[in-house]
C-alpha cells in the first residue's frame, strides 16, 4: 500500500497536541501559545483530530 500523508500528519499533529496540553497542565490556551498557533484554530484542530475541542 501507498503512504497516507494525511494520516501521518493527524498522528503527528496529535502527539504534538497531546504533549502540549500536558506541559500546560491542561491548560488550551497555554497549549496553543506553546505551538505558535491562535486559540481558535487549536480548537478547531483537536475537534477536528476527536480530541473534543471545548
Amino acid at each position: 500500500g501507498g503512504v497516507n500523508l494525511e494520516g501521518i500528519l493527524e498522528k503527528v499533529e496529535l502527539k504534538a497536541i497531546r504533549q502540549a496540553l500536558a506541559r500546560a497542565g491542561g491548560n488550551k490556551t497555554r497549549a496553543a501559545q506553546m505551538l505558535g498557533m491562535s486559540f481558535r484554530a487549536f480548537r478547531y484542530r483537536l475537534a477536528k483530530l476527536g480530541e473534543g475541542g471545548e
